[in-house]
């Protein structure tokens, strides 16, 4: 075989060659520092539906980001294999690829058609729930819409940045909340879903997503890596589909998420609204002022360690567990089924610091 298929590849498969479609191709950013490209990634699917992730660092992107575009296949050769990263991962796979200035890429027509355009490994909404704030690896959710909300603005760090929230349901009739940032809440067409939905219900697939909390609720969010595909043809939307046509599931008409009308205010005002002193706060009513925020700056005197500098905290949402019938419970989350890993901050003999 003239070259190497995807699952082959380890850390001693250094500098070889690869035949892939590129599925994916977006900018890693922040949301603070979405001006800034940390580096260029892409999901690549082999002709035996095998997916990896590769990355081009920051430095390198200039070079290599004409050269590829989504959906082509290439040749690729002298890349190295490395580790796959801890977090932000769109795939779980143990290896990566690394593409480098001496990387070559050729594009190629020859017998594409055995090559997927698409990859994905689903989580069901079961699986959402054990996935809070862990970003190991980013998940891939199926659903039909049942609700969109309008566009609407908040402050991320300094700089206004759009958002709309939708809601998905799935084959078991269960919904849950959508969170769309940025560029991916502008350009979601809202006409177009609705224009589908006159023909029948709406299958969306969010790709590359995150999961997290606001006000205990969990609910999936795009970040840089994220994809959102309407109505795509594979077997596993078709299924779904088939699922909901046979009345296995309940049909819900699209409704409109009413969106409160509030004040968009800069994080700099936020520094000074409701300002209140100590006093002031002492002497307020728990139950006149429940969900409202207030300021108070005030200086740190003293910290109390009378119960020590550390507590075993959940893996969710960091609150103190206690230890029961040999495991670890929270009582916001019930079991937690890892057992907490001290972190610990320490000086060698040069006085550097490890962790």
């Amino acid at each position: 075989m003239e070259f190497m298929l995807l699952d082959q590849l380890n850390l001693q498969q250094q500098h070889g060659k690869i035949k892939i479609r590129v599925s994916r191709l977006w900018e890693s950013t922040i949301p603070h520092l979405k001006n800034q490209v940390l580096s260029l990634e892409c999901l690549l699917i082999d002709e035996k539906g095998y997916s990896m992730q590769a990355t081009i660092r920051k430095h390198d992107i200039q070079q290599f980001k004409p050269k590829i575009t989504e959906g082509i296949v290439y040749f690729i050769e002298k890349f190295n294999v490395i580790p796959s990263r801890d977090k932000y991962k769109v795939v779980d796979r143990k290896y990566m690829i690394q593409i480098n200035k001496w990387t070559t890429i050729a594009e190629t027509t020859y017998n594409v058609e055995t090559i997927p355009y698409y990859c994905f490994e689903f989580c069901d909404f079961d699986c959402i729930k054990g996935k809070r704030n862990n970003d190991t690896c980013l998940i891939d959710v199926l659903g039909s819409i049942t609700a969109i909300g309008p566009v609407s603005y908040t402050y991320v760090g300094n700089e206004q940045t759009p958002i709309r929230n939708l809601e998905i349901q799935n084959s078991e009739d269960d919904t849950f909340p959508v969170t769309l940032w940025d560029k991916f809440a502008i350009e979601f067409d809202d006409s177009l879903i609705y224009e589908k939905e006159s023909i029948g219900p709406v299958i969306i697939i969010f790709a590359g997503m995150s999961v997290r909390t606001y006000k205990e609720k969990l609910y999936l969010s795009t970040c840089s890596a994220s994809r959102v595909y309407v109505n795509l043809e594979i077997p596993e939307v078709s299924a779904f589909q088939n699922t909901l046509q046979r009345g296995q599931a309940i049909v819900r008409s699209i409704k409109q998420i009413e969106v409160a009308k509030q004040p968009i205010i800069s994080p700099y005002e936020q520094k000074f609204a409701n300002r209140k002193t100590i006093s002031d706060l002492i002497a307020l009513n728990p139950a006149d002022v429940e969900n409202i925020k207030y300021t108070c700056e005030a200086k740190l005197e003293e910290i109390d360690t009378t119960y020590g500098w550390w507590y075993k905290a959940c893996y969710d949402c960091k609150g103190g567990v206690k230890d029961y019938d040999g495991t670890f419970w929270c009582t916001q989350c019930g079991k937690n089924d890892q057992s907490p890993v001290p972190c610990l901050i320490q000086s060698s003999d040069t006085d550097e610091e490890e962790k």
